[in-house]
């Protein structure tokens, strides 16, 4: 793995939050970052949270801001990066899978555990970011990961290859796969993306996991059915679940609410 470190004003000031641009070279990509944090006394550490997107997104969706921007004013640092194939890392998104997207994850988390101001990291999902986020909490275990929020975890995913069903649509022959499978927002999925994410351990990983979870799902998510943020909180030691009545898949309604859980979740357990 190699890190770079670039002044993100010189870069792309209006996504950068006057944070710090990071890339990251692993598996052949170059993964791309933001780091955010506040000022800081000298010696004073303080909590960082690793930001994952879902499978059509970016780092710099408004749900990633919005999130970022509140930790930022409750002294929490973030690390939003985007994975292989999306927004400015490297890489095809046929050629991406839940399996490089957790070696993404665990790239930048390596980063975080080298930075002088942290006192904890925590990692945050959405949609298939929360399922990427579940699987790599319980593989470091507690003790490297204490606290994990996952938003509208997307273990749909699993369902994928034997129903070829997303969100009530049917997008191929499950017994007849093609080689590319085009989901929304002209993104695209490829056959190792299905020949993999159907085998992956998702509620086995998530019963030996003994951090701290919080789950935020929108009731209205057509997207991904509330059942699997409840079947992930049946199989966690230490959960609390938040249904959000009235709330879809992407938060866009009350993201105020959704915040607020965050931050209560960050202040009661990881600061």
């Amino acid at each position: 793995m190699r890190e770079t470190v670039v002044d993100a004003s010189e870069v792309n000031s209006e996504a950068s939050y006057n944070g710090k641009r990071i890339e990251l070279e692993s598996n052949g990509n170059k993964l791309v970052g933001l780091l955010d944090k506040p000022e800081l006394e000298d010696g004073e550490k303080i909590p960082l949270v690793v930001i994952m997107h879902g499978i059509t997104a970016s780092k710099d969706f408004e749900l990633y801001k919005k999130i970022s921007d509140e930790l930022l004013t409750q002294n929490v640092a973030t690390l939003r990066f985007d994975f292989n194939g999306h927004g400015e890392s490297d890489g095809e998104d046929y050629e991406m899978t839940v399996p490089k997207e957790i070696e993404d994850a665990r790239n930048f988390y390596d980063y975080a555990t080298g930075l002088d101001f942290i006192s904890d990291i925590l990692l945050l999902g959405h949609s298939q970011g929360g399922l990427v986020a579940g699987l790599l909490a319980g593989d470091l275990g507690s003790e490297k990961v204490p606290y994990l929020i996952q938003m509208a975890p997307a273990a749909a995913a699993k369902d994928l290859p034997s129903t070829g069903i997303i969100a009530g649509q049917q997008l191929f022959d499950p017994k007849n796969p093609p080689e590319k499978v085009e989901f929304p927002n002209n993104f695209y999925v490829g056959k190792k993306y299905l020949e993999t994410v159907g085998k992956l351990p998702v509620y086995e990983t998530a019963e030996k996991y003994d951090g701290k979870v919080l789950l935020l799902q929108g009731l209205d998510d057509i997207i991904v059915n509330p059942s699997y943020a409840e079947k992930y909180n049946e199989a966690y030691n230490d959960s609390e679940f938040h249904l959000i009545d009235g709330e879809n898949h992407d938060f866009s309604f009350k993201i105020d609410e959704a915040l607020n859980y965050i931050i209560t979740f960050i202040n009661k357990n990881g600061k």
